[in-house]
This record gives structure tokens, sequence and C-alpha cells, in this order.
């Protein structure tokens, strides 16, 4: 048995169809005439739950809904296809309705799809399923605790990837092999305000997250758990109000994802909610792909923005993300390096490879960027030895001299130069005169309030090609609250987009 509609309508807010039957699968279809701008929409069964979410861009204009996960389309959430109406509602960039006509045509049955309807087979790793009486869809199925290596060690990876599922120009599949490729142990996948509910099967371990998306910034969560309403249909504005996004963050952050602000000074997408809460922030994206042409002055900027937050008493981890949109055979200009999943890479110190594992190390700070040198950091008090992002303040009150002792070895970086921040102001430079270099400078921190330390790896040039969280000791009541303030500490006008 098989029921089939189709409908067309002009410039819509929402469309209502009509199920009639109970059935084991929905497949549709549909385009939109007149292009131009992204417009994203979310279709809700009768009991207005979450089924499927979809970004117009890159990503496929058809797709299945079945009681089996693997005969659901990415994106789609599996289960029972309920008789009655389901609803879907569209909001293009900015929240208004698509400017355009959109065409839409269904199907649903018992028993076998239709041929021409059906999904490619792939082997993935399903992270949903319904649940009753939930409107918003969870990774329930998700292993949060699934262990890929036990050994405690630096693992690599990128905090920020895209696909063909919003913006990107590979396939979750291209992303794994490419992945792969570059020597990444994980990745969190991040798709312009769209949570995937499957991934493919791969040696890279994949996290969830998505990458939520307006013109006034861009901010990731890293290990989401379920689908939160971001958009601007939801009462408070969604992601298009200061008011909006505050409640987003903080949703998140009660749901167990960690919070990044993206890119936050590159122009045209840098943070510009002045009042962002940084409570409701657990870390800063600094280096975003260094390939693009003005991301390297931005990422100068997210450095000196870092360090007035951590001048202030706000101790967020730095961390990176590629923002991989492109095949890897292509590039932003003739002759510039091409744009890869992992460049740069975020490595993160963690107990063991599994998703809660390295999503604990971020927000302890155990973590460096890396362009291409490796790093080995040892901070040791007394005789116990310390991970980057510790607090040392208790382990320097308990020893005999208060001493500090940092270690560093460098294998990649000859002929570059090892800068120290402390507090924010270079206190060292020393030249890195071989492929294999050491280094090891003493702090006295006995009779310091607070004080934090890190490491900068640079070319003779300046480039920037490595950089640490840092260690500290104190504590410092901090005077802002907001982002505004953290930008007028800076001394930074708010960027305009």
């Amino acid at each position: 048995m098989m029921l089939e509609g189709s409908l067309k309508t002009d410039r819509p807010s929402s469309v209502l169809f009509n199920v009639e039957d109970p059935a084991d699968w929905l497949t549709f279809t549909f385009e939109y005439e007149g292009e131009g701008g992204w417009r994203t929409f979310t279709l809700r069964d009768p009991s207005g739950r979450v089924r499927f979410t979809h970004l117009n861009c890159n990503n496929s204009r058809s797709a299945v809904i079945h009681r089996n996960y693997e005969d659901t389309s990415f994106l789609g959430v599996p289960g029972e296809i309920e008789a009655g109406e389901w609803e879907i509602k569209f909001v293009d960039q900015e929240g208004s309705p698509p400017a355009c006509t959109f065409t839409f045509e269904w199907k649903s049955g018992i028993g076998d799809i239709p041929p021409d309807r059906r999904i490619p087979p792939s082997k993935r790793n399903y992270w949903t399923e319904v649940m009753e009486g939930v409107e918003n869809y969870k990774l329930d199925t998700y292993d949060w605790h699934e262990c890929r290596d036990e050994t405690a060690r630096w693992y690599k990876g990128d905090f920020h990837t895209h696909t063909v599922l919003s913006d990107g120009k590979m396939t979750p599949e291209r992303n794994m092999e490419q992945a792969e490729i570059m020597g990444l142990d994980f990745f969190v996948a991040t798709d312009h305000n769209l949570i995937s509910t499957s991934w493919p099967q791969g040696r890279v371990l994949v996290i969830p997250g998505v990458e939520y998306t307006s013109g006034s910034g861009h901010w990731n969560a890293l290990g989401v758990r379920q689908w939160y309403n971001w958009t601007y249909n939801a009462p408070d504005g969604g992601i298009g109000t200061g008011e909006g996004m505050n409640r987003l963050l903080a949703e998140v952050g009660q749901g167990g994802g960690l919070r990044s602000i993206n890119h936050p000074m590159l122009t045209p997408w840098a943070w510009v909610y002045e009042d962002t809460l940084l409570e409701n922030v657990d870390c800063m994206e600094i280096w975003n792909d260094p390939t693009y042409s003005t991301n390297p002055a931005a990422t100068e900027r997210a450095l000196v923005l870092w360090s007035t937050l951590w001048n202030e008493g706000w101790r967020l981890p730095g961390i990176g993300g590629s923002d991989s949109h492109m095949l890897p055979t292509e590039t932003y200009s003739d002759g510039s390096p091409p744009s890869l999943i992992g460049d740069p890479g975020t490595y993160v110190y963690a107990e063991r490879l599994s998703p809660a594992a390295i999503l604990a190390a971020v927000q302890a700070g155990r973590v460096y960027v890396s362009r291409g040198p490796v790093l080995d950091v040892k901070v040791i008090v007394g005789e116990e030895e310390y991970p980057l992002g510790s607090d040392l303040t208790e382990a320097v009150a308990a020893s005999v001299d208060g001493e500090v002792d940092i270690r560093l070895a460098v294998t990649g970086a000859a002929q570059g130069r090892l800068h120290i921040i402390t507090n924010g102001t270079e206190t060292s430079v020393q030249d890195i005169p071989e492929e294999d270099s050491a280094f090891a400078f003493k702090l006295q921190w006995r009779a310091a309030e607070y004080e934090w330390v890190r490491a900068e790896i640079r070319t003779a040039g300046g480039e920037l090609l490595a950089f640490t969280n840092p260690v500290y000791h104190g504590q410092k009541n901090t005077t802002i609250r907001t982002w505004g303030e953290l930008l007028k500490k800076a001394s930074f006008d708010v960027p305009v987009n």
C-alpha cells in the first residue's frame, strides 16, 4: 500500500501535508524556484517531534524517513510514520520566509520503498531514535564513552568541519577519508544549524556537534546532545537575537555540550552579540583556517582578546578549527595552500580516545594547536608533573621553593622561534635551532597573586605555527561579564559584519 501527494506554494512560512495512514516510511522530494540565500526547514510529525532538518545549500533535495535506521537519510530521525498532519517550517538566513515558490512531493507506505526513492546503502553509526513525548530529538543512541584507544596521550583533532549536509563540498564519507589521510584521531561534525543523526563508520572518532550560525556570529556546540530550537521562529528570536543566543548557549551547556565562539574577530562572520554572557562560554576558537587570506590578522586579534580574558580571570581554553568547506584539491586563490580538514590540528591530551574524555580534556585546557610542529610540554612543581591548563596554586604553596619548572620539546619548527607569553605580554623569545629542540625555564610564583603563562611557536618572520594553552597560579575577581565589556577591555571596537 502506498499513498502520495504534492503541493506548490509561494513564499511559504510553513507547509502542512497529511499522511492518511500509519506507515513504515515517508519519502519526499522538493524544489525551490528562485535561488539565493540559505533556506532551512524543520519537518515535524503530528506529535510535534522534529523528524528532519534541511539547509538548502549543497544538500540533496530528497529524503527518506523510515522505521529502520539504515533506510533513513542523513539528518532524518527514524521511527514510525504517524498518520495525521505533518508540518514543514521555513526560515531564511535572517529569519524571513523564503522569497520563492516551493514544490513538494511525498509518498508513504508499508513494506518496500519504491526503488527510485531508496537511499544508497552505507555503513553508518546511528545516533538517535524517536522517543515518546520528546519534541526535540536526542542523540540517545550515541555512545559518549566508546573508547578507540586506552592510551593517555596527545590526540590530534579538528573542532570545526563542514560537509555537503550544509555548505561544504565533501560528503560525510569523503570527510572521513580525508581526516584519516591527515592523521586525525577525531573531529567534531559541525554543519551549520544542523545536527546529524548518523555518521559513516571509520577509523576516526566523530563527535556530534553543530555550528549555530547567524549574521551576527557563529558558535560551535561541541558534543551537543539534542536538537535545540535555534530558529528565528522561536519565541525569543533564536539565533537572531542576543536574548535567544544567551538562551541557546545556556541550554547547550546545561545539556552537557561545550560552547565555543568561532572566529570571533573575522569579519563578516565575527561575534558581535555584545550582551553574550561570558559565563555561557566554555572555550574560544583562536585559530581558524589559516589558508583564508584575512584569517591570519583575525587570529592575531583573537589572541589579544584571549589574553584579555585570561587577564580578567576568565580562564577559557583556546582551540583551533579548520572550518573546512572545500575539496582537498581546491584553494582560495592561486598559489595558496589547500584548505584541509585538520589544518590547524588541535592536539588534546586525554586519558583515552573517547568522546567524553576528549571533551573533558578540552574543558580542562589540555590543548595545543599547531600547523605542523609537534610539542611535548612538561610542567613540574616539586616532584609532581602537571598538564597544560592546570591550576598550580596549591602545588606552588606546598612546594619548598615555589618554583614552576617548564620543559618544552619542539619537533618540526627548525629556524623558528619560541615565544613565552606571561599575563599577555611577551617575556622571552628564543631561536629554535634544530628540527628537534628542547627548552627549559623556571618561574618563581610563590609571591604571585595571579599569573599565567603559555607558549607560541612562530617563524622568524612572525607567522604563527603553534600555540599552547596556559598554566596558571592564583585567582582574580573579574570586572567584566559580557562580550561587549570584553571587547572594550581589549580596546577593540565592535566588529562590523
